[in-house]
């Protein structure tokens, strides 16, 4: 097989992408030293909101008190590292935001997130106002060139594209498990308790897919407002309900309609590295070539 694999190059994580930004602006005049650390706060921030607000999200009214008391933590510890970053935003962005403190949260949930969501969720913790964080992408491409800050901007953006990366592969593993799970358990679920209890297992995997997605949507959304060029937006797509589903074909791998299908168009942008971090996914990239091979033949 190593000679049909394709000589492609891995895509950077967002520490490699901080490393090579740590050390080629070390010296930089344009932005202030520790920018880069900055702005890689800012997303891990952004990213821990998503979770801990679905966290509290998932919480039902029969949650312990315990539980309960972890959540509460979490959100304790967002808010203060918020403040802290909020804090710093005139030392790397000057008074360009002065009225930061009226900053909402954009609360707008996607479609396929809403149709996951679980109805019956009761919320046994008060409600908490998250402020927007003061990121160039929050001001727009425009207003970071109007205000001197394109310099900024431009870190973000390319902060953004090893978040992106990460995400986008965190997507292909837990769709990789979703479809061991069916293979392995829904398919040979044998009684209703069985049958049960592997789609709570399935939900779950879900809960964890919806939390990737809407990271992943929230990064693209900050690149089109840092107006990356159009070839990076054509990398980097829409991802769609249809992306996101997994194929039958693990549970009838010889059906007929199954030569008509093709792979999303993330599951061919990181090869390598998938490999590398994953047998499952090393030996998913064989099976589809070597179906793909079958078909053409």
């Amino acid at each position: 097989m190593d000679i049909f694999q394709l000589k492609t190059n891995k895509a950077a994580s967002v520490r490699t992408v901080e490393m090579h930004l740590l050390g080629q602006h070390a010296s930089s005049v344009e932005t202030p030293q520790g920018t880069v650390m900055w702005l890689a706060q800012g997303l891990a921030i952004k990213e821990s909101a998503i979770h801990v607000m679905k966290d509290k999200r998932s919480l039902k009214s029969t949650a312990t008190d315990i539980q309960k008391l972890a959540v509460i933590r979490r959100m304790d510890r967002l808010i203060s590292d918020i403040s802290k970053f909020i804090d710093a935003v005139t030392a790397y962005m000057g008074s360009t935001i002065e009225d930061h403190n009226n900053m909402t949260a954009d609360e707008a949930e996607s479609k396929w997130e809403e149709q996951n969501n679980d109805p019956h969720s009761d919320l046994p913790l008060p409600f908490i106002h998250i402020p927007a964080l003061p990121l160039p992408s929050w001001l727009g491409h425009r207003n970071c060139n109007k205000h001197g800050l394109d310099a900024l901007a431009d870190l973000e953006l390319q902060l953004r594209i090893g978040q992106a990366n990460d995400t986008l592969q965190s997507i292909h593993f837990t769709l990789a498990d979703k479809a061991v799970l069916f293979c392995t358990e829904v398919c040979l679920a044998s009684n209703q308790s069985a049958n049960t209890r592997t789609w709570g297992k399935v939900h779950q995997v879900d809960t964890v897919l919806s939390r990737h997605v809407q990271i992943y949507r929230k990064c693209r959304k900050a690149m089109v407002a840092l107006e990356a060029d159009k070839v990076l937006m054509e990398r980097y797509k829409p991802l769609v309900d249809q992306d996101l589903k997994v194929t039958t074909a693990i549970c009838d791998p010889n059906g007929s309609v199954h030569h008509m299908q093709n792979l999303a168009w993330f599951w061919t942008m990181d090869i390598p590295r998938d490999a590398q971090e994953s047998d499952w996914m090393s030996e998913f990239y064989c099976v589809n070539w070597l179906h793909a091979k079958a078909v053409q033949d």
